[in-house]
């Protein structure tokens, strides 16, 4: 099974089929074999494990919840094969409990091969929440807006944090920064539909 046959069985939602010729494609073809695993892990994270609905709380019913396990073991045996292959890094950070300092090690990694948007608000989300490092979170937070500064995410973080660190100005001003952002969008958006 090719990899290409692989990506088209993926990008139609077709994850255990696609997850099987991952696997048959890394086993037959070692050199392609970090790639072919960390796309298998992908399609873990879309398994949904569990068998029937699960209550969790009065208000709350859990429906899905991925296999983490298996995207874990799919992720690690990517990086044995490549241990700088970002999406497979990525891929294992997102399938580690959140508040993991190895999640955080394997952010960072990634960080440092290729830098990524939403991996730089993770780390900022994981400074900040788990490591309670507020001035850590506000450099990812930065390094973000500085790398896609037309999505609002990493903008309203800095306004949220500024205020916790009592720099309401500074607040005032990312939040300003992010309303502009937002209408440069919305006008990008237009002339395009046009």
């Amino acid at each position: 099974m090719s990899l290409e046959k692989a990506n088209r069985l993926l990008a139609k939602h077709k994850y255990e089929q696609a997850f099987r010729a991952y696997v048959a494609h890394a086993e037959k073809c070692p050199t392609d074999a970090a790639v072919a695993y960390a796309r298998a892990g992908k399609c873990c994270q879309h398994f949904n494990v569990l068998k029937s609905q699960k209550k969790v709380s009065a208000e709350a019913t859990l429906i899905f919840q991925s296999d983490r396990d298996a995207a874990r073991t799919m992720f690690s045996k990517s990086l044995e094969h490549d241990p700088n292959l970002v999406e497979a890094l990525i891929g294992l950070a997102d399938a580690l409990p959140r508040s993991s300092e190895k999640r955080l090690e394997m952010m960072l990694r990634a960080l440092s091969i290729q830098p990524h948007y939403m991996t730089l608000i993770n780390v900022g989300d994981f400074y900040r929440s788990v490591q309670r490092d507020l001035k850590r979170a506000l450099e990812f937070y930065q390094q973000a807006v500085t790398n896609r500064p037309l999505d609002r995410t990493a903008y309203d973080r800095l306004e949220q944090l500024c205020h916790r660190l009592e720099r309401p100005e500074e607040a005032k001003r990312w939040k300003a920064n992010g309303k502009r952002q937002r209408r440069a969008n919305r006008a990008m958006t237009n002339r395009s539909n046009i």
